[in-house]
């Protein structure tokens, strides 16, 4: 029962956002013409900034299987899943049309990215969610290749929209991180920290913060 609270707890947030934005939407506080550019900034700008300070300075993916083995599981993963669906449809009703290839793809792809990102932070620790982003690069691939093959048979196309803001800024974090330049990148969230000490911690001297082990230290 613990399990399946945090589980709830992780993902429903992300479900209630959701809502929010269902019932802006019907009282037109969101308008059809505000959906474009929202969709833009989330998967351009917001999720690319949340994968870079994942990503970053992230321990685990300094060890090699966690940078290359992940992205392949995604991309097989998608790979499998349209070939299933592609299967099913064709000796469900022994066609394999525009309506049988968009079958496909709607088996093949799951949601590997907003419901996923709370949940796997929930359960394994936020060094975790870098690995997923790794690990979306390769279902992203696959959507860009195997998915545009299938629709269009135009994999050319797929391939060039395939290099996106997401996949290049998961790169650059990688390169990021097994270099060391996340040292030189400031942290926004560990100054907030230590400029809020005096206001959390009014009973203790200003001249004392608490060093990285949690223990006091002078300044």
């Amino acid at each position: 029962m613990a399990e399946f609270l945090k589980v709830l707890s992780a993902v429903l947030p992300v479900f209630l956002i959701a809502l929010l934005g269902f019932q802006l939407r019907r009282m037109d506080w969101l308008t059809k013409a505000a959906d474009d550019s929202l969709l833009k900034v989330s998967v351009n700008v917001l999720l690319p900034c949340l994968a870079f300070s994942n990503i970053s300075n992230n321990p685990e993916l300094l060890k090699p299987e966690n940078v290359w083995l992940p992205p392949v599981i995604g991309f097989l993963s998608i790979g499998v899943g349209m070939a299933v669906g592609w299967l099913v449809r064709k000796f469900a009703t022994g066609s394999t049309d525009a309506k049988g290839r968009t079958f496909a793809i709607s088996i093949g792809v799951f949601n590997f990215g907003f419901v996923p990102i709370p949940l796997v932070a929930s359960l394994f620790g936020e060094s975790a969610v870098g690995v997923l982003f790794v690990f979306n690069v390769g279902t992203l691939l696959a959507m860009w290749s195997l998915g545009v093959m299938l629709l269009h048979g135009d994999l050319r196309t797929g391939l060039r929209k395939a290099i996106n803001v997401p996949v290049v800024t998961v790169v650059a974090a990688l390169v990021v991180n097994a270099t060391g330049l996340h040292e030189y990148i400031p942290s926004l969230g560990q100054r907030h920290d230590q400029d809020a000490w005096p206001l959390r911690h009014p009973d203790v001297d200003p001249a004392h913060r608490r060093d990285g082990e949690g223990s006091l230290r002078r300044v």
